[in-house]
């Protein structure tokens, strides 16, 4: 954790959302086999939208499926609302305030609840926009939550792909585009995704 806090402080010191406008060109086949060969390697990557938008308000889960530059996906059931977490319409809001692009917004069916209530997926342009990203969110829910010692938990802020932010509620992965495609975890965690029959196929077997 130690030197996770380092980190923080190093990119929180660096980072300019600003600088993340352009995007830089990769070659994607190479990048995808480079995760697969765990290579270490300083790459900053191109997102797949490059849709400029006015932020918006997000009052509603309504005014989430109604925009242009996110994916939502739900179950049907009712949405938990608590004073105890932050609500999806802030985290996704922040997340976009930071220039997340490409975000999924996936409602979790009920029988995995125990994990998180929704997983968003969002791609960043370097890994350290990942990093200042994982950091922002997570600063900003001990903040809305009025937190005097932080309890969200954030993983992965030494990873070059891959960085995890869990609210309580929410569970954001901000990936790289290659590994986002790789890993493809919108297929896992959709309604009535794979970790869900998976699970059903194990309760038949018993």
């Amino acid at each position: 954790e130690d030197e996770d806090d380092e980190d923080a402080d190093d990119v929180e010191d660096e980072i300019d959302f600003d600088g993340f406008d352009e995007d830089s060109e990769v070659e994607n086949e190479e990048d995808e086999n480079s995760i697969k060969r765990g290579e270490d390697r300083r790459i900053v990557w191109g997102t797949q939208s490059s849709t400029k938008y006015t932020l918006p308000q997000f009052s509603s889960i309504e005014e989430l499926q109604a925009h242009e530059n996110i994916t939502l996906e739900l179950t049907g059931e009712a949405i938990e609302r608590s004073l105890l977490f932050v609500s999806i319409e802030d985290v996704v809001r922040e997340i976009m305030r930071l220039k997340g692009d490409d975000l999924a917004v996936l409602q979790v069916d009920k029988e995995r609840q125990d994990f998180a209530d929704f997983v968003i997926v969002v791609a960043g342009k370097s890994s350290r926009h990942l990093s200042a990203m994982a950091m922002e969110v997570s600063a900003f829910c001990n903040n809305k939550l009025n937190l005097e010692q932080g309890q969200v938990r954030v993983e992965g802020l030494r990873d070059e792909f891959w960085t995890v932010v869990h609210t309580g509620n929410i569970c954001v992965h901000f990936m790289m585009p290659a590994a986002r495609r790789y890993y493809n975890l919108e297929a896992l965690w959709r309604p009535g995704g794979a970790i869900a029959e998976q699970r059903r196929l194990s309760r038949e077997d018993v």
